[in-house]
């Protein structure tokens, strides 16, 4: 197997880390992983890993770098890419990905180190069509990041147009994080399987040195709510601060980038941020560690109807953790199906202070270990070798018209 992510050397807290999870999902079930990277892995030194990271050849690299420079210079010019900036950059990134994972997959096969290989690529942008094109011998499933909905991704991604569409399958699948996205993006792309499969799972607790509040500068017997997360436009930290600041028993800690958002919006010295601890930026892993096993509960704050798998979620229910959740959203579902928080209504800071106090912590814990067990990484990680196993028998289309819920 071959894990693709070209993302792997920047450093965006838990996002980039979920390659390194489903490839020791797939580990542990015995197949044999190697990862590709663009620019090397940042946590590379640092963890402890049972899989050879590989960075892009010579080729690879610089259409990759292109891609890089095209984009770079249009950000400068502080205006959005139009479609003609988009397409170039998407079809650099495949090219990229497409010719450096393929040369390792045969190498892989050539030496005898597997008798057939799979391709999983994680990507902010990429063009599946081409993908498709070139997978008729090795099953590739791409793996999509930043769109909420399917319409979104059809804006992003180029897609083939009607006059180039074609009825041939190919072993080439496109993950998506929920079956609602699967009949908009089939119509669009008849030639490669769409299913709705996790990426982000639960994953194994690692140990910290010395006591996490502490080391966070939380008060021992506080009740403390977690805010983590990214400097994206679907998070919604400002209705968390708003309700935390009710409820006077409870301490936020907000950690990540998305700080920047409140920064954004309050002065330091807000009143509504007196009790509030931050940690501003990317943190080290440990950090986030820490953060997770000092806190009572996580609170996850979205824009209605976002509809993304949710790393953040699957690290609180890693730690065991109550969750608090926003509606609609996909992570809601999650947290209602297996009854491991509550909810609330989407920027309502009154119900989510509602939602907090419903918490019954004491009755989680059951319902928590039945979805670490249904969401854990092997499952994430053979839900992938089944997706790869139908599209090399040619039975892609068949696994995703009979996949009403996500796998697993």
């Amino acid at each position: 197997m071959v894990v693709v992510e070209d993302w792997a050397h920047r450093p965006y807290g838990h996002f980039p880390n979920r390659f390194a999870e489903l490839a020791d999902g797939l580990a542990d079930l015995g197949v044999h992983v190697e990862v590709l990277t663009s620019r090397g892995w940042l946590h590379s030194n640092t963890r402890a890993h049972r899989w050879t990271v590989h960075s892009y050849g010579r080729v690879s690299e610089a259409l990759a770098r292109a891609a890089f420079w095209i984009e770079f210079r249009a950000d400068r010019k502080s205006r959005a890419p139009g479609p003609v900036i988009i397409a170039l950059v998407s079809l650099l990134r495949t090219a990229a990905a497409w010719h450096e994972a393929r040369r390792v997959a045969q190498r892989i096969v050539q030496t005898g180190a597997a008798q057939r290989c799979g391709i999983v690529l994680l990507n902010m942008r990429s063009t599946p069509s081409v993908l498709a094109r070139g997978s008729r011998a090795v099953p590739w499933i791409v793996h999509q990041f930043a769109v909420n909905s399917p319409l979104a991704f059809v804006d992003r991604v180029r897609l083939p147009s009607p006059a180039r569409r074609t009825s041939v399958r190919s072993a080439c699948a496109l993950a998506v994080p929920s079956p609602e996205w699967v009949p908009p993006l089939q119509r669009r792309l008849p030639s490669v399987t769409v299913a709705p499969v996790r990426l982000a799972g639960v994953r194994p607790v690692r140990a910290t040195s010395g006591d996490s509040r502490a080391a966070l500068g939380l008060h021992p017997e506080a009740s403390v709510a977690l805010l983590f997360g990214t400097h994206i436009a679907d998070h919604d930290p400002l209705t968390v601060v708003r309700a935390l600041a009710m409820l006077g028993d409870w301490q936020l800690l907000v950690v990540g980038s998305v700080n920047q958002m409140i920064d954004s919006a309050m002065a330091d010295d807000d009143p509504l941020l007196r009790r509030a601890i931050r940690l501003r930026g990317t943190v080290s892993e440990e950090t986030r560690d820490h953060a997770l096993r000092s806190v009572d509960l996580s609170v996850l704050s979205f824009a209605a109807g976002y509809s993304l798998n949710s790393g953040t979620l699957m690290d609180a229910i890693s730690y065991g953790k109550p969750i608090v959740v926003s509606t609609p959203s996909a992570a809601a579902e999650v947290v209602v199906r297996y009854r491991i928080g509550e909810t609330f209504l989407a920027g309502d800071a009154a119900d989510l202070c509602r939602a907090i106090r419903a918490v019954d912590h004491g009755s989680i814990g059951s319902s928590m270990a039945g979805a670490q067990e249904a969401l854990n990484n092997r499952r994430i990680a053979t839900a992938h070798l089944e997706l790869l196993h139908d599209l090399a028998r040619g039975d892609g289309r068949l696994l995703a018209e009979r996949s009403s819920t996500v796998r697993p």
